[in-house]
């Protein structure tokens, strides 16, 4: 046991390294050697854990992957999924991308899938997947418009997760406003039109939420840089479109 909680700890240790060096050089300018001396490890002591800077890059994907799916299946039971748990669900992943630097790494690398294995894009389509199976149920349940198509909307949601932290990082804007604008048009074409009152008091609290918990609006809100402040577009706030 003790040498399993050993063993555990150095792949840990070379996995937590090899993300810091990723995060910060990128995949491409790290080399095995660089993980190796940031891991405090000998070569040795790497071959034993991982063949190559590869399979380390996947391994980090492989927790990503992980990650996200604890995160998911916190928020939502699958046997019985509801529109609702789905979102908050998605606010939670949101989380996840914008503020832990583990996983965020995880993201750029299966993004970078052509640099390391096909295993990567295996990531991107089996999530796609997940959201449709879980849009799925939510539609057998009569959650959805009849119309509705689970595999489009599945699809949509991935891409609306995904893009919505893309656009914040490079804009450096509230991904959990984003998120809701993006929702709000998505509810707007699959849902009940009784129901939207509903998800739009939904929305607007999870932005509160999230917002308040990682500070986003006192940031934008601050003196110090007026041009930062939050529009009502930001705050999550409106009627559905």
């Amino acid at each position: 046991m003790v040498v399993q909680a050993r063993a555990g700890s150095t792949r840990r240790r070379i996995l937590e390294a090899a993300a810091t060096l990723f995060g910060e050089r990128g995949y491409s300018e790290t080399g095995l050697t660089d993980i190796v001396e940031g891991a405090g490890l000998s070569t040795g002591a790497f071959y034993y854990h991982f063949s190559s800077k590869e399979a380390v890059a996947s391994a980090i994907v492989d927790d990503f992957d992980n990650k996200l799916a604890e995160t998911v299946l916190a928020h939502v039971d699958v046997t019985a999924p509801r529109v609702a748990d789905l979102i908050r669900s998605t606010y939670a992943v949101q989380a996840l991308l914008r503020w832990d630097p583990y996983v965020q790494v995880g993201q750029l690398l299966m993004q970078a899938f052509e640099q390391i294995s096909p295993d990567s894009r295996r990531v991107t389509v089996d999530w796609t997947e997940k959201f449709v199976f879980i849009v799925a149920g939510a539609h057998q349940a009569g959650e959805l418009r009849e119309e509705a198509d689970p595999f489009e909307v599945g699809e949509a949601i991935w891409i609306a997760v995904l893009g919505s932290h893309v656009l914040s990082v490079t804009l450096k804007d509230n991904p959990f406003a984003r998120l809701a604008r993006v929702w709000r048009f998505i509810l707007g074409t699959v849902v009940p039109k009784e129901a939207l009152p509903g998800y739009e008091d939904l929305l607007a609290e999870l932005v509160t939420e999230y917002a308040s918990r990682y500070e986003i609006v006192a940031e934008a809100e601050s003196p110090a840089d007026p041009d930062a402040a939050t529009s009502p577009r930001d705050t999550g706030a409106g009627t559905p479109r």
